[in-house]
């Protein structure tokens, strides 16, 4: 099949009329979709755009180029294009952005059952009506999907190895390249025998099957949040403060050391003098009276090594301060000549790793 140029704000020849039963070649059906996405289809030059209205359109598109031989790139917000190889040759930009409601939501249950078009922050407001959330970080939730988000394996800056999407997914549906529909997983939260095949999913960009409906575990929602700042003389401090909140004992939800000009101004944070190595912020968040402690803790510790927590950002001040920092990770918004590293360290080696 020959791939057509998009158009902003335009659309195949043909969309807005029904192909006639007498031609002998009809279009295929996905070219006279509505193309409510034209974005979608620049992030692979020369495709077209695909939005299906349901999972059986998007298993037909599925069907039809598998035997035309055109390559799908599936497309959820478009906020993780940055990652993976980059696209070979020209195909169809296949949205999930109409696959977008709330299937089921035992809140009692603490889980939820969504189609993979629906956004990070449609989601957070459905579970904050119930008072619950899905702890993973996301950048841009307003346009990262949550298909998007599992297929790439997202992880969040909080500490805890279990702030990884894949902890959170209890079952999903997703097509595979033939536009068979398939499912892995259930709705509850239980242990289960067998090959986890949700596992192999998550994180695969798409390469294994387009994600259309996904189960997740949810936690209550924290109370409370607030964030603690220090700023960092030299790499040796940025040591000497790691290690010694490993050693207390006391695990911050985040913690986070920045360095370089990029992290100058955060809001709500004043920027550290130039001579400065970085700046070590904290995220405490849990029961009210929890997250006093743990600010008390944080501060005692790093007085001991001679420094003060400069700054403390509570609940509604917190947040664009956090939001900025979780916003960063997204590459899209980087140079063309950036790159962004992700490194597993012991922390008696973060800093180091980062003086090179």
């Amino acid at each position: 099949m020959q791939a057509a140029s998009t158009r902003e704000n335009s659309c195949p020849a043909g969309t807005n009329r029904r192909p006639s039963s007498s031609a002998r070649s009809p279009r295929p059906w996905f070219e006279c979709l509505p193309m409510i996405l034209p974005e979608h289809a620049t992030l692979v030059p020369g495709s077209q755009s695909c939005v299906p209205a349901d999972c059986d359109e998007l298993s037909r598109a599925l069907s039809q180029a598998a035997d035309a031989g055109t390559p799908i790139y599936p497309v959820g917000g478009g906020t993780n294009w940055g990652y993976g190889a980059p696209a070979g040759r020209a195909g169809i930009a296949l949205s999930t952005a109409r696959l977008n409601r709330l299937i089921d939501y035992p809140a009692r249950d603490l889980t939820i059952t969504v189609e993979a078009g629906m956004t990070m922050e449609t989601l957070a407001q459905h579970l904050a009506s119930q008072g619950q959330c899905l702890p993973v970080d996301v950048p841009y939730a307003g346009r990262a999907t949550v298909g998007g988000v599992v297929a790439a394996g997202a992880r969040g800056l909080r500490s805890h190895p279990a702030y990884h999407i894949r902890d959170y997914v209890l079952g999903l549906r997703a097509v595979d390249g033939r536009g068979t529909l398939f499912s892995a997983g259930g709705r509850v939260v239980k242990n289960a025998a067998g090959y986890n095949l949700c596992r192999v999913l998550i994180g695969s960009l798409g390469s294994l099957g387009v994600i259309v409906q996904v189960t997740l575990m949810v936690k209550p929602r924290p109370e409370t949040m607030a964030l603690a700042a220090c700023t960092l003389g030299d790499p040796m401090a940025a040591k000497s403060v790691l290690d010694r909140l490993h050693q207390s004992g006391l695990y911050p939800a985040a913690l986070i050391l920045l360095a370089g000009p990029a992290w100058r101004q955060l809001p709500g944070l004043e920027a550290p003098s130039s001579s400065a190595f970085g700046r070590l912020v904290a995220l405490c968040e849990g029961m009210s009276g929890e997250v006093v402690w743990m600010l008390d803790r944080l501060e005692h510790e790093w007085e001991a090594i001679g420094l003060k927590a400069e700054t403390i950002l509570r609940e509604g001040a917190a947040q664009p301060a956090w939001q900025a920092m979780v916003n960063f990770r997204q590459p899209n918004d980087l140079d063309e000549q950036a790159v962004i590293v992700e490194a597993y360290l012991r922390p008696s080696d973060v800093a180091t790793a980062l003086c090179r």
